[in-house]
């Protein structure tokens, strides 16, 4: 670096020329070769330089890192077997006589008939309301019309209705029931 009065040539880290006085302005063009040797704070930009530099590398590395793993290639899995459909009008269950039930799918202010005979031509001799339970299935089923109907017994009264208003009861709770003379019909 020269002085930009004299130009006589300056030692770096100088603040005045020690040919004529001049400060020395760097802002004015004249670059600047930093601090001197041995003044503090002469390994600073070195030490910023390196940091950033090892920054730099460390994104790369991890970006490649990441490429790697995106375009690896996915092992193959064996598709699961299809499940084979089954029609569910298809499925019967057939119940097991004193098997408990309840009544199910019907409104809160409807009743279910119990008749006398398989089938809606079948005569009322009873109703099941919303919530009953402990209904005895007695081990007969009979198909009316493409309707399932269960021969049961609730309250005293043996009739049939049909399969799909009922779904099976809690049978420890029915025996219960049963045991302490609350007979076919309790909740």
């Amino acid at each position: 670096m020269k002085c930009v009065n004299c130009n006589e040539p300056l030692p770096g880290g100088s603040k005045f020329c020690k040919n004529c006085g001049a400060p020395v302005l760097a802002e004015y063009g004249a670059p600047d070769d930093g601090p001197a040797p041995g003044v503090p704070g002469a390994g600073k930009r070195v030490f910023v330089l390196a940091l950033a530099g090892m920054v730099a590398l460390l994104i790369a590395g991890v970006a490649a890192f990441m490429m790697m793993r995106v375009s690896a290639p996915v092992p193959a899995v064996a598709p699961p077997p299809p499940v084979p459909m089954t029609d569910p009008a298809s499925i019967t269950q057939t119940p097991t006589p004193g098997v408990f039930f309840k009544v199910t799918g019907i409104m809160f202010d409807a009743t279910v008939a119990i008749r006398s005979e398989a089938g809606p031509g079948g005569a009322e001799v009873g109703k099941l309301h919303p919530g009953a339970g402990c209904i005895i299935f007695l081990g007969e089923t009979k198909t009316v019309k493409g309707e399932d109907w269960n021969k049961l017994l609730y309250n005293g009264v043996t009739g049939w209705v049909p399969a799909h208003n009922l779904a099976q009861d809690d049978t420890l709770r029915c025996v219960d029931e049963l045991k302490r003379g609350g007979g076919s019909g309790g909740k």
